[in-house]
């Protein structure tokens, strides 16, 4: 398991990785009609900056990506395919990520997960001191304060 930051040329698999996530939260076309388009992401990564993501890597291949963003102090995303959980993976993406937005100087963080609960992303973040905040749509807006020795 090789885990390094995020590339340009990593999120068109990202994508994938994305569609092909056990809770299938995300859709190309749903992603485009949010404005989420692969142009988008590289953009936020390489050009403006305001996003930094990692992906992880067994044998070769590309098994899990996370982003956070650092205006507004999002986690953006955090996807491994399912034949890679239960190894690790998802923690490690989970703490690179959580401590790069407190490093950019976020207290509080904030995500949106679908709105069933008994899906395993809302289980993740729950575990994690994860709260939930509010209804967005179809999704359930969770919030997290970090301790202020962490951020």
């Amino acid at each position: 398991m090789d885990i390094r930051k995020m590339t340009s040329a990593d999120v068109p698999v990202s994508f994938e990785i994305a569609i092909a996530g056990r809770e299938k939260s995300f859709t190309r076309e749903g992603l485009y009609a949010a404005g989420i388009t692969e142009e988008f992401v590289v953009e936020a990564l390489d050009g403006n900056r305001s996003v930094e993501g990692w992906v992880c890597e067994c044998d070769g291949k590309v098994v899990g990506v996370a982003m956070g963003n650092k205006t507004n102090g999002e986690f953006w995303v955090m996807v491994v395919l399912p034949e890679y959980e239960k190894r690790g993976i998802g923690s490690k993406l989970y703490n690179l990520t959580t401590d790069w937005l407190a490093s950019q100087g976020w207290k509080e963080l904030w995500l949106g997960v679908q709105q069933d609960l008994q899906l395993n992303a809302y289980a993740f973040f729950k575990k994690r001191g994860w709260e939930d905040d509010e209804m967005r749509g179809p999704f359930r807006i969770m919030k997290k304060f970090l301790p202020e020795s962490v951020a």
